[in-house]
């Protein structure tokens, strides 16, 4: 039986091309009976159908991602006006034969945005455009086994996300700190990075933020020196009613409470 690209990590031998295309409806379907490259095939708008020669159809929308094998036979057809995609042609080590599929991912901008970066790298006249592009296609990859393995996550990808944790230990007393700046800048939406910060650390960005500031109130509460006022707002709370409101709900108890404990 053939193995799926996501069950193993399989290695690019060379991609040969990376190109936008698109097609119109068509009254008779597209048979092909040979291929000489595997493909990624990254739709941008409309709709198609695959139909394998084993009889599998395979139904692509928007933000789909679609693997063909070399070896793959099938029968191809338009279903919506005007069908735009990114494909990119390549081949794995030793010619492995791999079973075709396709893959919905859920974060679709960056999906996206992978796509563009590979279409935009693979044609660029830079030196450096190669690599790039070949390093942009792990991504895809790391993406695609994501897709289908729902707890894997690239090195990359995860060291991206403890990146991040780190940044926020030492910026927490920033006021103006928020989750759609984090996502932004490793380059993920705001959703699917709160989903991969719960998946590493059990609790979402915003939790732990918000942690890290009543810890940080509280050591800094066994300080007669300072008022509350001071303590909320050094530790990155935006306004003593904020601070309480927070405080209460964590502890049970009032900071002006919880101070007299101490």
């Amino acid at each position: 039986m053939k193995p799926k690209i996501t069950q193993n990590i399989f290695y690019v031998k060379k991609i040969f091309n990376v190109v936008k295309a698109s097609h119109t409806r068509i009254r008779k379907p597209i048979v092909v009976k040979s291929r000489f490259y595997d493909v990624f095939s990254y739709t941008l708008a409309g709709e198609c159908t695959y139909i394998l020669e084993d009889g599998t159809e395979i139904h692509l929308k928007k933000d789909d991602i679609l693997f063909l094998s070399h070896t793959q036979k099938y029968t191809f057809e338009v279903n919506s006006d005007e069908y735009k995609y990114i494909f990119c042609d390549f081949l794995l080590e030793d010619s492995t034969d791999c079973k075709s599929g396709f893959f919905r991912p859920t974060n679709v901008e960056y999906s996206d945005n992978l796509f563009r970066k590979l279409h935009k790298n693979f044609n660029s006249s830079s030196k450096a455009s190669i690599a790039k592009a070949i390093s942009v296609f792990y991504e895809i990859y790391a993406l695609l086994m994501a897709t289908d393995n729902p707890d894997y996550l690239s090195h990359s990808t995860r060291t991206k996300i403890h990146d991040m944790k780190a940044y926020m230990d030492l910026n927490f007393k920033n006021t103006s700190l928020t989750i759609a700046e984090l996502a932004s800048t490793v380059g993920m939406s705001e959703v699917y990075f709160r989903k991969l910060f719960k998946s590493q650390f059990g609790t979402s960005p915003s939790q732990y933020i918000t942690s890290l500031r009543l810890n940080n109130a509280k050591e800094l509460m066994l300080s007669t020196f300072m008022t509350l006022e001071d303590c909320a707002l050094e530790s990155g709370f935006s306004s003593l009613q904020y601070f309480c409101r927070v405080f209460k709900k964590a502890t049970g108890l009032t900071p002006f409470n919880y101070r007299k404990q101490l």
